[in-house]
């Protein structure tokens, strides 16, 4: 008998049900993602439509064990010990040392109490527990706790194991392997010894819940790479819940490619993506909770938020800064030199356009259309604000103007995918995806999650064209859209492999995400407008018609 297949209608009906139970805000794209996540749940349940799935989940399971299924198998839960390391060495260079000192001067308790908000299986609340016994070795009578909590029951059961396999645990230095974990019997996996695993309490904590099983306050705060996944107001109340959990000059820290912009009065910045909770509405005590922790089958909150309708796409765009690092000067030069190149170059139709795409190419990355490509017929178009990842056959399409489309990929595994985005940074109502330090890490999720590894991946970046007529150059959308991803990629030391960046001319691209091909074809500027960039979902190249044979010379591959 053939897999069902989930329509766009079942789709609609479970990513509802999926925002109201736990806020994570599942973007066009993910039909496919659902649909593969979800089948073992069917297979599980004996049932042969996802129809059926939605009607048993919202009508046959009173105890909402299968919610807490439904939202374990949609959850990314990627990570790895002592990620993003700067956050590890505040606590280690400034946070703790302090606190030392107003412990030993009778200004503060010899008390600490850390919140690790989305845990997946582990590796974040170890990091903290390695962090915490190496700089506290020679402090006595201090009492430590960690609060570990995530949504999904599944990788909370190995978190509390503590259980690991050699290659998660690759990038940890042989002296916090041997002092802090043990070889279990079988000599295949390791495992975090009690001295760690007995500070760490863990716990299912639904953001959404009305109430949450705590009754404490934290000095820190862990949640990184979360908010990325939620809606501005979702972001917004999960921010002033959080800020009622800590005292002014408690620590909030969030992953590299989030923000406070919905709440920023609560907190301020401190560090890179370090945040210390100020005096507005600082409240004396944590909200009342439920006495005891929240049990793995309790049913999702009736009260939630109305799922943001996809028509925000049309919204008007959101003015942002360029990027503040002063590390731009390199690509800021860069930017220049082609927009003086570009300058002296007069108004052209394709033939000129494409000899423009060509000249930013090596020699021997350039192949014409007639070159060997793949075979492959399966194709998905993604516009701004989508992100799209892979490990099957497929191309990956898009039309760009100043936007830039960002082209991951492991070439160990065969797995990559590409996003789209408007502008480096901002809010507003649009999805936080449209903006190029969400969609980067959003992106590198999803390839994670089919098996990439983030240490392997290269890329390939396209786009931030000068394409709106009477602009200027300097400082313009596009140029700061480069100096974004050059610096995004340089910080995270992902190699650029190929570029097309800065042009006069529009570019349809298309990634194979299993090799890392692309190939590219200009556009003329006055074919695309900010409206189409937005909206337009590219054909395969290989399926625009052309004027003559010799136009085919426009098509080149990365």
């Amino acid at each position: 008998m053939s897999e069902p297949t989930l329509s766009e209608k079942e789709f609609q009906l479970i990513r509802d049900l999926i925002y109201k139970a736990s806020g994570i805000n599942l973007q066009e794209g993910k039909q496919v993602m659902m649909q593969s996540r979800l089948r073992k749940r069917l297979r599980a349940l004996n049932l042969t439509s996802y129809q059926a799935y939605y009607k048993h989940v919202t009508q046959n399971d009173p105890d909402g064990k299968e919610m807490v299924e439904l939202i374990n198998s949609i959850s990314t839960n990627k990570t790895e010990f002592f990620r993003e390391n700067h956050h590890f060495d505040f606590l280690k260079s400034t946070l703790f040392p302090q606190m030392i000192r107003d412990a030993k001067a009778g200004k503060a308790p010899r008390k600490l109490r850390i919140w690790s908000a989305a845990c997946s299986t582990g590796q974040e609340p170890y990091s903290i527990a390695v962090t915490i016994r190496e700089a506290f070795a020679k402090e006595f009578s201090w009492d430590f706790k960690i609060l570990a909590s995530d949504i999904d029951t599944n990788v909370l059961q190995h978190a509390e194991q503590g259980i690991y396999n050699p290659h998660q645990v690759i990038g940890l230095s042989k002296y916090v392997t041997s002092r802090y974990f043990q070889t279990l019997e079988d000599g295949d996996k390791i495992q975090a010894k009690p001295e760690l695993r007995e500070m760490i309490a863990f716990r299912r904590i639904n953001f959404m819940d009305d109430q949450w099983p705590v009754n404490a306050k934290f000095d820190v705060i862990f949640c990184r790479n979360v908010m990325i996944y939620f809606d501005n107001s979702t972001q917004e109340r999960l921010l002033k819940r959080f800020s009622q959990y800590q005292d002014p000059g408690k620590n909030l820290i969030l992953g590299h490619s989030e923000s406070l912009t919905p709440v920023g009065n609560l907190y301020q910045t401190c560090g890179k993506t370090t945040f210390i909770r100020t005096e507005v509405n600082a409240s004396q005590s944590p909200p009342a909770q439920a006495p005891v922790a929240a049990q793995p089958g309790q049913n999702a909150p009736t009260a939630s938020p109305a799922r943001p309708t996809v028509s925000s796409r049309a919204t008007t765009r959101s003015a942002a800064p360029p990027p503040t690092s002063g590390q731009l000067s390199a690509s800021r030069q860069a930017a220049n030199r082609r927009a003086a190149r570009n300058a002296n170059q007069t108004a052209a139709g394709p033939k000129k356009i494409a000899a423009d795409v060509a000249a930013h190419l090596d020699e021997h990355t350039r192949i014409t259309a007639n070159g060997n490509l793949s075979t492959c017929t399966v194709k998905h178009s993604i516009i701004v604000g989508e992100v799209k990842a892979a490990n099957t056959p497929v191309w990956i399409t898009t039309l760009l103007g100043s936007c830039i489309a960002a082209c991951l990929y492991d070439e160990k595994v065969n797995v990559g995918g590409m996003n789209h985005f408007l502008l480096p940074d901002g809010a507003g109502t649009r999805n936080c995806s449209s903006y190029g330090i969400h969609a980067m890490e959003l992106l590198i999720n999803e390839i994670m999650s089919l098996g990439g590894e983030r240490s392997r991946l290269k890329a390939k970046v396209f786009g931030g064209g000068n394409v709106v007529k009477g602009m200027r150059r300097t400082n313009s959308i596009g140029q700061r859209n480069t100096e974004f991803i050059k610096e995004f990629l340089r910080v995270e030391s992902i190699p650029i492999e190929s570029e097309l960046l800065g042009c006069d001319s529009g570019l349809m691209v298309q990634f194979f995400p299993m090799s890392g091909r692309a190939r590219v074809r200009p556009v003329e500027s006055k074919a695309i407008n900010m409206k189409e960039e937005e909206t337009f979902r590219v054909p395969v190249l290989a399926d625009v018609p052309h004027q003559n044979e010799a136009s085919d010379d426009n098509i080149t591959l990365f």
